[in-house]
């Protein structure tokens, strides 16, 4: 807010005392303004939220890739994160799997999972009116870039002959030279898109081939809260309590995801099987109810006051946009 206000420092310095809870996002964020907020700020409390556990997701690609340079990265990143969850009052992870990890590691931390909060729309169009699968995600992100680089190589070949005339739809920001590269007749670069129901709507499955990563995974809470079922690997849907043949179908390597794919793709009954329980989930998970009541208690638990408007509850959404976009 140049030239008011030319600083976090510069604000705080001169508001500070007014607040009594301050939320950070990313460890980055924390190093940056933990100082600050301390020193200016003497009645907040410090919320973190990690968005994903980033030393999970690097150390993991650097295992993949048999990467020491990556791999000592990642233990850097290891360590500056542990010293930011363990400096603020009260810590936020999205996945369950996470917080059995950091338990061990921080057992005096304060220590909350809070998953995704969705926009929850519901179903479209039916399973005749759809077709073809989508991936969407950010491509500055290089789990997004390789999960679509391994589909179109190693899944694609095997699609072709088990659904003949199916396509796929990469959709997403900042598309990089290699995944551009990728395009082909049945291989359609989207880019980013402002609002992806009517796409997604088109759409028979969403799929999720994520190699490595950390965290849970917006694009397939994107999908669900859509109603369009979802077809990820094991590590795609880690740590969001989500059940394989109910309300997800999981698949690991080129053979089982094309296979599953198929299955789901040709099946209305089980297509509409999974639709309707993920959406299910999605409600009772994500939507504004489960977000205000998770929240909540995390605050109350900082010792905030909390109160509920008797307004409804609701999550502004002008059009949607996947948190992976």
């Amino acid at each position: 807010y140049s030239p008011y206000t030319t600083s976090v420092d510069h604000h705080l310095k001169e508001y500070g005392d007014r607040y009594n809870l301050v939320f950070l996002f990313r460890p980055v964020v924390v190093e940056r303004n933990l100082d600050i907020i301390r020193r200016h700020c003497p009645a907040a409390k410090v919320l973190f939220h990690t968005v994903d556990l980033h030393f999970l997701r690097m150390s993991r690609e650097a295992e993949l890739k048999a990467d020491k340079t990556k791999r000592g990265a990642a233990y850097d990143m290891q360590k500056r994160e542990l010293v930011g969850i363990g400096s603020v009052d009260v810590t936020i992870l999205t996945s369950s799997a996470e917080l059995e990890i950091l338990r061990p590691l921080l057992p005096d931390a304060h220590l909350n999972v809070f998953p995704l909060v969705m926009d929850i729309q519901g179903k479209g169009n039916t399973w005749k009116e759809r077709r073809d699968v989508v991936f969407v995600g950010g491509y500055q992100h290089t789990p997004n870039v390789d999960a679509v680089k391994y589909f179109a190589n190693d899944v694609m070949p095997l699609l072709r002959k088990k659904l003949q005339g199916v396509r796929f739809h990469i959709v997403g920001s900042q598309i990089t030279d290699e995944v551009k590269a990728l395009a082909n007749s049945d291989i359609i670069i989207h880019g980013y898109v402002e609002n992806l129901t009517p796409l997604l709507d088109k759409i028979r499955i969403s799929v999720a081939p994520l190699l490595y990563g950390a965290g849970i995974k917006g694009k397939i809470g994107t999908a669900m809260a859509l109603g369009l079922p979802v077809v990820a690997t094991s590590l795609a849907a880690e740590g969001m309590s989500l059940t394989d043949g109910e309300n997800i179908l999981l698949a690991d390597g080129p053979e089982a995801l094309a296979d599953t794919i198929t299955k789901i793709y040709q099946d209305e009954i089980l297509w509409n099987f999974i639709s309707k329980n993920g959406l299910d989930f999605a409600v009772q998970a994500w939507g504004a109810e489960a977000a205000w009541g998770k929240l909540s208690e995390i605050l109350a638990d900082m010792g905030m006051e909390v109160k509920l408007s008797p307004h409804p509850l609701s999550l502004y959404s002008e059009n949607r946009s996947s948190t992976d976009q």
